[in-house]
């Protein structure tokens, strides 16, 4: 994807300031760079030494490294750069693989290595050597850098590596504001003493250890629209520091050039500076600059021809905007990479959306610590390849705005609130030298409009979803393979089987079960019967229960069900939620959330589907009226993740909820919703690719585990998506506003090529994948929910089923239809006896002749 030979990576770990409680954009500049250190290789290693999982060797000028997964680590020797310096790591590689590096810092007053302390970049596999560039910050004298070369097994060569400082400026421009018309700057004094500087050309002071808001002579002059500001601050001894900010009238006047669709009107400045939408004379949003040079506005010349305008000036070559039907297309041509449209959202936010990358609810911020508290929560421009699909969105209490655009490489932007400039409106842009995006205007959160909206008109302005990935693995070898996976594999031990391993490492759970899950999918694949005499419900992520109604256990199945929905009915609170007060809520604003209701919904109204049980059912629903109050899908998975992240397996659990409430009682209210959630979780699937497997692999979640580590984004767990895609089909069974069908297939062929082909875990699935080295990551997890999906695709039923009419209700483990209000045909396995539940009370055992027709009338008695 990348051409150029030099690569320079901006992930430098910006400190978050006080103001606002958001980034700095803006690095610092730093003063003439001084080498500190340069390994050249030309007589050896130059004393790096290994740690773990590396060969290292030297050849030529060149360290060569042979790294293994899961960690490989080098450390450099011993070297010195005093505090207070600005650090840039310069070095030369040439990789067979491609996948992602890290390095961690280390100093005299904070030894070791963490999480908290390390840049990341990524390396692209070439036969040709590539120069990377990352910059970093630390604490105290920087003394020894660790470096993470791959995650992967594979061989990388490095040229050399060097270390430049360069001083680390007293004064920093931590932030600008914009005030009613004019411009304030935050200025912060990092010295141990008071300081005199030149701020815009005026003299001021800054105690020590101080920050402080400087007003601005400058800025909009009467009702002057756009504006560019310069700050600039010099001190002596220390490098200028300067950043530009463009200040705003929404309400401004100019000598428009007008477009109008319906109550819309897009009104762009003669000098092409910037562009605003009225809805119902009412401006919505800004766009601001409309094409950007960092630090300068572009004079653009405006005229127009027919329904289009078309602009151009400086880089800009050809600019064209469309406006129809509440759509503003935008395609540009220019000679080198610029930023437009920038996109700022006026109004309080409601929702706000980069899929993949964030998901966010009422008045929340961009890039917050609330799930990340490494330097990765810092995510305002995230690697492209982290965004799922290309669409920003935020919606507002005056209108909803949403971007998407053709080609996935380009660099996005996305800040609530908007710290480069300053302002408290929602940014988002674009980078590139050809963008071509559309600008959809929509209604208002009061009005009706939701994210799930903005999904939907993506993904239908997109045709629909994707062509699903190619496969080579026919039905059988898939069979074939994951049979392997339960009877071959390390997953299996003394005729049961563990529900993931870690090789080498650990087993879960510590012994083997008879787990229901595997037993029903072995019998579904082959016919193969349990001969274990007590059943483990579970094992899997899809349940599937069909092996208590072939072994005899279905009463087993009933009490385990029955206890399950009385534990979620005791526990329920007097609104209809459900609380959570663990080690995960730190952070969160409440100690609920949709996902911890949703999961509790599932159970009781999966109990009142299967039981007829009226209190499961009112208290299930009662659930669903609380979970009314929730817009965003999020804390579900709070084992590890904290409760407020944002995560799919929540939209998984609200769509079953809905479907099921739709089902028992034939509101279109639960119906809708069911639509509504399942739309919030097609952000965290892949619809486009790069790498063979990256198109519909899920992100589970946008946060990192406890906190810290692994960070989610950008880091497919493909079992966390089968739930999702199950979800889906039984929302396909009502419904057709998208094709959940194809989605859910598409998440399944992912899956399959997330499976172990070969090696101790054969057929089984990979927790997690690493997207750029393709690389399968543990624990191992067996492959029943993946078969259970694939069957459920392909077959005529996978697990037991409830039919319903107006007098019964039957749970069966195979196809079954009324004949009449007391008479049910099933469709069997000649010789088989099986179980089913009759009105949630009797169970019934029948030696199957294949077609068996049963009455529901109950034996009479002599």
């Amino acid at each position: 994807m990348m051409t150029r030979l030099t690569i320079c990576l901006n992930f430098i770990l910006l400190p978050v300031f006080a103001w606002g409680e958001v980034p700095n954009p803006y690095p610092p500049q730093a003063g003439e760079k001084t080498l500190v250190v340069r390994w050249g290789f030309e007589s050896g290693v130059e004393g790096w030494t290994t740690h773990q999982d590396v060969v290292m060797s030297h050849d030529d000028g060149v360290m060569k490294l042979m790294t293994s997964a899961p960690d490989p680590i080098i450390s450099s020797p011993k070297f010195d750069v005093a505090p207070n310096s600005l650090v840039t790591i310069t070095l030369r590689i040439r990789s067979q693989v491609s996948t992602e590096a890290q390095f961690f810092w280390n100093s005299h007053q904070i030894p070791g290595s963490t999480e908290t302390r390390k840049t990341t970049f990524l390396i692209t596999k070439s036969n040709d050597w590539k120069t990377y560039q990352c910059s970093m910050s630390y604490e105290g004298r920087l003394q020894r850098l660790r470096f993470d070369p791959a995650t992967i097994d594979g061989k990388v060569e490095i040229d050399w590596i060097q270390v430049e400082a360069s001083p680390r400026p007293g004064l920093l421009i931590a932030a600008v504001e914009q005030k009613n018309v004019g411009l304030q700057a935050v200025i912060q004094n990092r010295t141990a003493k008071l300081v005199e500087f030149d701020l815009n050309g005026s003299t001021v002071s800054l105690l020590a250890d101080a920050q402080k808001k400087f007003p601005l002579d400058d800025s909009l002059v009467g009702s002057q629209f756009v504006k560019p500001v310069k700050v600039t601050v010099q001190k002596s001894g220390d490098p200028t520091q300067s950043r530009t900010a463009v200040l705003i009238n929404p309400a401004g006047k100019d000598d428009w050039f007008r477009l109008t669709s319906g109550d819309l009107t897009l009104e762009v400045a003669s000098n092409g500076h910037g562009a605003r939408i009225l809805k119902r004379k009412q401006p919505v949003a800004v766009i601001a600059p409309l094409a950007w040079k960092p630090g300068h506005l572009i004079d653009l010349n405006v005229r127009q021809e027919g329904e289009s305008l078309v602009c151009s000036g400086g880089p800009v070559t050809n600019l064209i905007l469309r406006f129809k039907e509440g759509e503003l297309s935008y395609e540009l041509e220019a000679k080198e990479e610029i930023e437009g449209p920038v996109v700022r959202a006026l109004g309080q936010l409601e929702q706000g959306l980069l899929p993949g990358v964030e998901h966010l609810g009422r008045g929340e911020s961009s890039s917050s610590t609330l799930d990340i508290h490494g330097p990765e929560h810092i995510r305002y421009q995230p690697p492209y390849w982290h965004v799922t699909m290309p669409l920003m969105s935020y919606i507002t209490d005056l209108a909803s705005i949403s971007l998407a655009w053709e080609k996935t490489s380009l660099q996005p932007t996305f800040a609530t609130p908007n710290f480069f400039d300053g302002t408290d409106d929602h940014r988002m842009s674009l980078q590139g030298s050809q963008i071509s995006a559309t600008l959809r205007i929509g209604d208002s959160f009061a009005e009706g409009e939701r994210l799930s909206d903005s999904i939907l008109w993506a993904v239908r302005r997109a045709g629909g979803f994707p062509a699903l990935p190619k496969t080579d693995m026919t039905t059988e070898q898939e069979w074939d393979l994951s049979r392997t996976g339960l009877m071959k594999s390390d997953l299996f031990e003394e005729g049961a089987w563990y529900h993931a391993i870690v090789p080498g490492h650990r087993k879960m759970p510590d012994k083997p079960k008879y787990f229901s899950d595997m037993a029903s999918a072995l019998f579904r694949l082959d016919g193969t019967l349990p001969n274990a005499n007590h059943l483990h419900r579970g094992g899997g992520h899809i349940r599937n229960d069909t092996a208590f109604f072939v072994t005899g256990q279905a009463e087993q199945w009933l009490r385990q069900i029955d206890q399950q929905a009385a534990n979620s009915r005791r526990i329920q609170k007097e609104d209809g939620s459900y609380r959570y007060d663990g080690e995960f809520k730190a952070g969160h604003f409440e100690n609920t959330s949709s996902g911890q209701c949703a999961q509790h919904a599932v159970i009781l109204l999966q109990h009142a589907k299967a039981t007829g049980n009226t209190s499961s059912l009112s208290v299930g629903l009662k659930s669903l009226e609380f979970i009314k109050r929730f817009r965003t899908p999020r804390g579900a998975q709070v084992w590890e993740c904290p409760l407020h992240a944002p995560d799919l397996m929540a939209s998984a659990k609200m769509v079953t909820a809905y479907v099921i409430a739709y089902e028992l009682t034939q509101s279109r209210e639960y119906l809708d919703l069911a639509v509504q959630w399942a739309l919030t979780g097609v952000p965290y699937i892949y619809l486009w690719n790069e790498w063979p497997i990256q198109r519909y692999a899920s992100i589970a979640t946008l946060c990192a585990t406890h906190y810290q580590a692994p960070v989610w984004i950008g880091r497919p767990v493909q079992w966390v998506g089968l739930v999702y895609a199950d979800a889906l089909l039984d929302l396909y069974e009502h419904d057709q506003t998208l094709d959940w069908k194809h989605l859910a297939n598409g998440i399944l062929i992912s899956g399959i090529q997330q499976q172990y082909l070969e090696g101790p875990t054969v057929g089984s699935l990979a927790d997690s994948l690493n997207l750029p080295s393709q690389k399968l990551l543990p624990a191992d997890i067996n492959p029943c929910s993946l078969m259970s999906l694939r069957m459920r695709l392909e077959g005529p039923q996978d697990r037991p089923r409830t039919v319903i009419n107006g007098s019964h209700r039957i749970v069966s483990p195979f196809p079954t239809k009324f004949l009449s209000e007391t008479e049910i045909e099933i469709s069997a396995v000649p010789g088989l006896t099986y179980q089913i539940l009759i009105d949630g009370k009797r169970v019934r055992s029948i030696n199957s002749a294949g077609r068996d027709v049963i009455s529901l009338s109950p034996a009479k008695k002599n």
